[in-house]
């Protein structure tokens, strides 16, 4: 009897594959490319698979096959489809828009909606609806964004300070409220459960329905229903229909209370969708049933597609920096630096962030594929496909066409000007699908997206923690991926914004521009002569905020004092730094820059290394073993400390230079600010109070005496401080105030210096290639040493050293308060008044350098700034109070560039065009420095 039924089924087997393969229809689609399958079963095994490789077997076999494939098992057959031309045919005709699996997969859920009915009843829904999404009634909507977007902003603000927020809840629970609250004109009911419910269930009935589509024996509802998938998808739908019967008989309340007509006379005052469902329950031309059926639907469509690609954009432009600062720098030109609402016509300007959006669009569009069943013969592609066939439209292959987008993977918003658009094919880009049954809520959709990304953009930045190579995508209805997705929100701070507004008023006003603020004026000069006037007089030599608010830390040193205290130190400190003693501190750079070398030989290799924490170790030591005449170690904890206090501290004071309300002292010390800058200043002061005991100590073992009789032989500045508190002219508080000082000044200016001239070489292979060429003539292929000849010898090295620092001062700007009334740029000016000299802008002027921003050291050429104004760079500042320690610097740059560059050459990770500068006493970026470190003897 068994082997009976096993003849019989067998029988029954090869009679329906010959039926299959051989009817007029199997012999149509064997002439189809595609991968091989078993006999009836045809390609059962390949698709019963998980989500995950389904998803990349869908991609394999895209490549493999080209512009057209099928799949076909038991009764069921599929052409998938990629070329615009096919897909045009199939989408752009009423005769061809038929829906069937997997959409009626949805149908316990949604009905009879609009995303799954067909024939009549969808041309009616259709017809009934779309002026539900007319561009008069978005701008009703444009109200509910703006509140939402505000209310994510918040959401968000919570989020800062944490390594990691995973989008996708934030996203979904801002998106479901819009949709509930603008096409459905009710607020979401129950906030903390039965809206808890709706994404969760909305979720998990999603994997039942993904678990149908991986197994093709439950395309049949009998067996289905036998699956405890099934049972769970029942489960679910309870909750689902809740909801969405709770927001129906909200909004009938509303519309009782608010006597809301049945209709509008009004055209222009066009009725929200749910209102003209319940009209046409009214009217007894549709039902409850009818109701609820699109509710869900337009719920399901407009919150998890919207939700979808919102989430994607946030991940891409968390992973492009440089496209997000162009829509950042796009926002401010719209908003010129104001907090104030986004009105309508903002939108329409934001051109650059549409296209973001676009190409966002693009390489994640939310529904991945679309499907359609025809039930006529059809040719695609030259060949003939018979009646009753599935047709797959794969939008995720379509976007990433190399014929049509080249370089398909990279995000390159500029695919979407007027320009590079105009010529390509209609249906080659198509989120919303296309045709008569394209998504009637595109426009809402791209509006809603607007409103969320360009209020998150304009308050906070976006890291990335989920990067987009990491993305793993499974096969789906929706896009989506198979673990969270996770950025790192950071507030925009003013200090950022506040360096760009320097820029543009620069740009606007030239050569002189005033700000004021209570009793407080400055005026920014930008202008030689001006700079001339203010810094080249001790009468105008006054400093006052905002150095003093580095009063706690650095007391009264040579940078903050004044008058007759700052003239005592002026003419006791310079000698420490003249020439000859310069000549000691060589052997201290060589071996430092010896160091130096043999740690970058670690970081050989790598895909790319910070240089900001190795050139500032570097530098601390530098000064601590030349200026101050003692050994650090790295490793030593109180170094560690220092260096990070420096660098927390920092935003301190920017916070203070950024916010006028801060520079009052009470009110300052009532912030978290001032707070965060105590707790970080017994460290610094640790730390200077070790190096001076250290040199106390070495002074007594080697018994230097307090003055030296041969005038060659000079003192070191520690040394000469320590001598003079022997004399009773300085105290403790003294010393330990200018030793502050030097090291903030000297080690940290360098280090910046260092680090852009870096970046601007690693970006610059000609000039570095002409260094290189440089120290060949000079050293040969010679291994010897470094001697003082040698650097004197180094030109070019020179030149590019002034040009980084033209283009990079290490201090972007320097403040002179002036007691008596000026005459600048032929305007009289008060007494008491504040003067910022922009150091930053008057380097970029383009009358004195042609092409500003171009990296060109032949600048420096002696015949090339002969005729230069005096005050027309000035990295080191200029005059009575310019830097004491400028040789010493250039000496440093000089010896550590030499060496490094003899054995290394640099590669650019941080490109030039993406730095991101912020307001501050010394020039930074918000983010990290990153070079390329590549050995000179073999290849990267």
């Amino acid at each position: 009897m068994f082997l009976l039924f096993i003849y019989l089924l067998c029988t029954l087997i090869l009679v329906l594959h010959v039926y299959f393969r051989y009817s007029y229809a199997g012999r149509l689609m064997a002439k189809i490319p595609g991968p091989k399958g078993h006999p009836f079963l045809g390609n059962y095994f390949d698709m019963c698979t998980s989500p995950e490789l389904l998803f990349d077997a869908l991609r394999v076999w895209r490549s493999t096959y080209g512009k057209i494939y099928k799949l076909c098992g038991f009764y069921y057959r599929t052409v998938h489809v990629f070329n615009p031309e096919d897909i045009e045919i199939l989408l752009s005709s009423v005769r061809y828009n038929k829906k069937d699996m997997p959409y009626t997969f949805l149908y316990g859920w949604l009905g009879g909606g609009l995303l799954v009915s067909n024939g009549e009843k969808w041309m009616q829904r259709r017809k009934l609806l779309t002026p539900a999404f007319h561009f008069n009634i978005l701008t009703k909507f444009f109200k509910t964004f703006r509140e939402h977007t505000q209310n994510l902003l918040e959401d968000i603000n919570e989020e800062v300070g944490k390594d990691k927020t995973d989008v996708t809840s934030l996203i979904n629970k801002v998106t479901l409220q819009i949709m509930c609250e603008t096409s459905m004109g009710a607020t979401v009911p129950n906030e903390k459960s039965l809206t808890k419910n709706y994404l969760k269930y909305s979720h998990e009935i999603s994997l039942c329905l993904l678990n149908r589509m991986c197994m093709p024996i439950y395309f049949l509802n009998i067996l289905y229903m036998l699956t405890p998938h099934f049972r769970k998808e029942r489960g679910y739908l309870p909750d689902l229909h809740n909801f969405s019967k709770q927001l129906i008989n909200t909004r009938r309340e509303i519309r009782q209370q608010n006597n809301v007509g049945e209709e509008i006379s009004d055209k222009k005052k066009r009725p929200i969708m749910l209102d003209i469902l319940l009209d046409e329950e009214k009217k007894g031309r549709i039902d409850e049933a009818g109701i609820r059926e699109e509710v869900d639907t337009f719920l399901f469509e407009g919150y998890d597609t919207t939700a979808t690609a919102l989430v994607f954009m946030i991940i891409r432009l968390a992973n492009e920096p440089q496209v997000q600062d162009l829509i950042f720098k796009e926002l401010q030109d719209i908003y010129d630096d104001t907090r104030r609402e986004t009105t309508m016509e903002d939108f329409n300007k934001m051109k650059y962030l549409e296209c973001c959006i676009k190409e966002s669009l693009r390489l994640y569009s939310s529904v991945p594929f679309i499907s359609r069943y025809v039930t006529e013969e059809l040719t695609i592609a030259g060949y003939k496909i018979p009646k009753n066939t599935y047709y797959d439209v794969h939008i995720y292959d379509v976007h990433r066409n190399p014929e049509i987008y080249p370089e398909p993977e990279k995000f390159i918003p500029e695919r979407f000007l007027p320009e590079n658009a105009a010529t390509r094919h209609p249906y080659a880009y198509i989120p919303f699908s296309a045709g008569p049954r394209n998504c009637i809520g595109q426009k809402f959709a791209i509006l809603e997206i607007k409103s969320l990304l360009s209020g998150l953009l304009r308050k906070f930045y976006l890291q990335p923690v989920t990067k987009t190579e990491d993305l793993r995508f499974y096969a789906d209805m929706i896009l989506r991926v198979n673990h969270p997705l996770y950025v790192r929100f950071c507030r925009r701070e003013q200090p950022l914004k506040l360096f760009y507004a320097w820029r543009e008023w620069s740009k606007t006003y030239s050569r002189i521009f005033k700000l004021c603020g209570g009793h407080y004026r400055t005026i920014n000069v930008q202008h030689p002569e001006d700079a001339e006037i203010l810094l080249s007089s001790v009468r105008h030599s006054g400093k006052d905020m905002p150095y003093t608010f580095f009063k706690n830390w650095l007391g009264d040193g040579l940078l903050l004092s004044n008058g007759d205290k700052w003239m005592q130190r002026r003419k006791l400190l310079t000698p420490a730094l003249h020439f000859n003693i310069l000549t000691n501190f060589f052997r201290t750079f060589s071996y430092l820059t010896e160091n130096f070398v043999n740690d970058v030989q670690k970081e050989v290799g790598k895909d790319k290394t910070d240089m900001i924490s190795l050139i500032q170790q570097y530098s601390l030591q530098a000064m601590c073993e030349t200026s101050m005449g003692t050994k650090i170690s790295n490793e030593a904890l109180l170094t560690k400390k220092y260096l990070k206090s420096s660098h927390e501290i920092s935003p301190c004071f920017v916070k203070r230079l950024s916010v006028p309300l801060y520079i009052s002292n009470v009110i300052y010390k009532l912030t978290t600010c001032y707070g965060t800058e105590k707790s970080h200043l017994p460290h610094l002061h640790d730390f200077t109070k070790q190096l001076i005991n250290n040199r106390r100590e070495m002074r007594k073992q080697n018994n230097i005496i307090e003055e030296t009789i041969d005038k060659k032989k000079r003192s070191i500045m520690l040394d000469i401080l320590l001598d003079e508190e022997k004399k009773g002219r300085i105290d403790e508080a003294g010393i330990r105030e200018e030793v502050d000082t030097f090291l903030f000044e000297g080690y940290d200016t360098t280090a910046t210096a260092l680090i852009f001239m870096m970046i601007c070489l690693a970006n610059e292979p000609k000039v570095q290639n002409a260094i290189y060429e440089e120290l060949q003539s000079i050293y040969g292929d010679t291994k010897k040493e470094t001697t003082i000849e040698d650097l004197n010898k180094m030109k070019y090295l020179e030149c590019c050293i002034k040009e980084s620092l033209r283009l990079y001062p290490s201090v972007p700007f320097i403040c002179r308060y002036v007691t008596e009334e000026l005459t600048v740029a032929g305007y009289r000016i008060p007494k008491n008044t504040y003067y910022n000299i922009l150091i930053t802008d008057m380097h970029r002027n383009p009358e004195i350098y042609p092409e500003p921003e171009k990296f060109i050291p032949e600048r420096f050429l002696p015949e090339n700034s002969a005729t230069r104004h005096p005050y027309a760079y000035i990295p080191f500042s200029a005059g009575p109070r310019n830097c004491i320690g400028q040789k010493f610097a250039l000496m440093e740059m000089k010896t550590l560039m030499s060496g490094l560059l003899r054995e290394y050459h640099l590669e650019p990770v941080t490109k030039v065009k993406d730095l991101t500068f912020t307001a501050d006493i010394i020039l930074r970026v918000n983010h990290p420095l990153f070079v390329r470190i590549c050995k000179r003897e073999r290849p990267c």
